[in-house]
């Protein structure tokens, strides 16, 4: 059987290619599959309630750090103390080496997590939800939900773009503007979340006819009225369109939001 030295600088490269990689390196396969199935199972585990927790998304980035670190400070450690030469595995070659890599990256960009769990990332561009939502703000998105209901905010695709806005009316409800304030089911609607002035440029929409929205349909507005494209202007959206519904904001350049339900 071969023998070879094990260099701690080796195993240390090893490590921060893939986790656990730097452990097959040193003959440590208990070890590598150790460290590559805690990086397979827990996280799905913790992401499994990131719905509904917002501090499951701090906690798994956590996680996967140590686990990182651990793996790497392990394997510098383990191949330093060898004192004696190493008899290599079958699997200390390099084309084994190599074919873990390219696993680990084909992995990587499938990302199963977010289509097995049913959630998405999305980024705000545009200032429709002004007061909500930001520019730059990053949402989580729960792309399994079904049961929309009125104040939600969701996330739709329309004309090759993303829009994000908030559900006025539902199937079933009337929507009615009256001098720029939306009437749903005759009850005008008190509407907390508005923060932005409201200027009148558009005559045609402050004043409309009581609207009975269809089956299977969704009325939607900005929160930004005075710059938003919403249903006032693309009309009507199908349910089945919806991407999900915003969760919460995951972060945000003014951090005292990041963590806010919507």
């Amino acid at each position: 059987m071969k023998t070879a030295k094990r260099s701690f600088l080796l195993a240390g490269i090893a490590s921060l290619f893939i986790p656990g990689l730097g452990q097959v390196y040193n003959g440590q396969l208990k070890k590598a599959v150790m460290v590559i199935l805690s990086l397979l199972f827990l996280p799905f585990l913790i992401f499994s309630y990131v719905k509904t927790w917002f501090w499951s998304l701090p906690i798994l980035i956590a996680f996967l750090i140590i686990v990182h670190l651990v793996a790497l400070v392990d394997a510098i450690v383990s191949a330093a103390r060898r004192k004696t030469l190493f008899t290599l595995r079958r699997y200390n070659r390099w084309y084994m080496y190599v074919s873990m890599i390219l696993l680990y990256v084909l992995i990587a960009k499938a990302s199963p997590f977010q289509s097995i769990v049913g959630v998405n990332a999305f980024i705000v561009d545009g200032p429709s939800m002004s007061g909500t939502l930001v520019t730059d703000d990053r949402i989580l998105v729960n792309t399994d939900a079904r049961d929309y209901k009125n104040g939600d905010v969701i996330v739709f695709p329309y004309e090759r773009r993303t829009f994000v806005k908030r559900i006025i009316a539902s199937a079933g409800d009337t929507i009615q503007f009256k001098n720029d304030v939306v009437y749903v089911n005759k009850q005008r609607l008190e509407e907390s979340y508005i923060k932005a002035s409201r200027v009148r440029d558009y005559a045609e929409h402050l004043t409309t006819k009581e609207t009975v929205v269809p089956p299977g349909c969704l009325y939607v507005l900005g929160d930004n009225r005075v710059n938003s494209m919403d249903s006032r202007y693309i009309g009507m959206i199908s349910t089945d369109s919806v991407t999900g519904k915003v969760m919460y904001i995951y972060y945000s350049k003014d951090h005292s939001r990041i963590g806010t339900k919507l």
